[in-house]
C-alpha cells in the first residue's frame, strides 16, 4: 500500500495515462519489496494479488480502456487461481506493453516543446540572458521584484544547460516581464526585445529540428493487449481412482 502523499503526487497531471504509469510504478516498487521478503507461497500469492488489485483499481478509477478484460485473482492457492504465477507474468507483460506506449508518447510530447541545442547556440542564449540581467540590475524595480525575475531567469538557464531546452520556463519569464507596467515597462523594454529575440531564435531552431526528425503520428490512446485465454482448472484425478 502506498501513502496518500504518493497518490497525490502521482495524480498531479491532467493525463490519466500518465497518472496510471506513475501509480503502477509505485505499486510495482511495493510489490517487489514484498516479494523480496516473501518466505512462502501464501506470502507470494498475497503480494501478487494485492498488486493486481491495486493496479486494476487505479485503471478503473482513471477510466482507462482495456483493463476491464482482466480480473483480480481470488485468494485460495495456486490450484484455485489456475496457475497464479503465469497469470501474474502475463499481466505484468501487458501492463509494461501499455506503459511503454505511454512513455514514448510522453517523450514525444516533451520533444515537441523543447529543442536540442549545440554549444554555440547555448552560449548565444546565455549572452542574451546576461544582457537581460544587466537591464534588470539597472532598473528601479524593488529588490523583491528583481529577485523573482532572477529566479525565473535561473530556471530558464537551467533548461539551457540540459540536453534539451524546454520552452516553459522561457514563457514564464516572458509573461512575468509583460505583467510589469508603469515606469518599469519603459525601463525593461530592452529586456523584452531581448526575450523576443530569444523566442525567435528558439523557434527557428525548433523548426529546423522538426524538419529533420519528423516521426509518423501515433494513436491517441495506448492499447493494452488482452489476457491470454485460461485453460480450465484440472479435475481432481484422485477422486476418480478407487483404493
Amino acid at each position: 500500500m502506498i501513502s496518500p502523499e504518493e497518490y497525490a503526487s502521482a495524480l498531479r497531471t491532467n493525463d490519466a495515462e500518465i497518472a496510471f504509469v506513475r501509480l503502477e510504478s509505485k505499486f510495482r516498487v511495493a510489490l517487489n519489496a514484498r516479494l523480496e521478503n516473501s518466505d512462502n507461497n501464501l506470502s507470494y500469492e498475497s503480494a501478487v494479488i494485492e498488486y493486481m488489485n491495486h493496479t486494476l483499481a487505479a485503471a478503473k478509477s482513471l477510466g482507462l480502456k482495456g483493463f476491464d478484460v482482466w480480473e483480480v485473482p481470488s485468494h485460495g492457492g495456486s490450484r484455485r487461481n489456475n496457475n497464479l504465477s503465469d497469470r501474474y507474468n502475463d499481466f505484468i507483460t501487458a501492463v509494461d506493453h501499455f506503459k511503454v506506449q505511454v512513455q514514448i508518447r510522453e517523450a514525444k510530447s516533451y520533444n515537441r516543446y523543447s529543442v536540442a541545442l549545440d554549444l554555440d547556440e547555448k552560449d548565444k542564449l546565455r549572452a542574451y540572458v546576461a544582457q537581460i540581467k544587466t537591464v534588470i540590475d539597472n532598473s528601479t524595480l524593488s529588490t523583491s521584484k528583481k529577485e523573482r525575475l532572477y529566479n525565473k531567469i535561473n530556471a530558464f538557464l537551467a533548461e539551457v544547460d540540459r540536453d534539451r531546452t524546454g520552452f516553459e520556463q522561457l514563457a514564464d519569464l516572458t509573461m512575468s516581464l509583460a505583467h510589469l507596467g508603469g515606469e518599469a515597462a519603459k525601463e525593461l523594454e530592452p529586456a523584452r526585445k531581448l526575450l523576443h529575440t530569444i523566442n525567435v531564435f528558439l523557434g527557428r531552431a525548433k523548426e529546423f529540428e522538426d524538419s529533420a526528425t519528423a516521426l509518423p503520428p501515433s494513436s491517441a490512446q495506448a492499447q493494452l493487449p488482452a489476457p491470454p485465454k485460461q485453460l480450465p482448472a484440472p479435475q481432481n484425478v484422485d477422486d476418480d481412482i478407487p483404493f
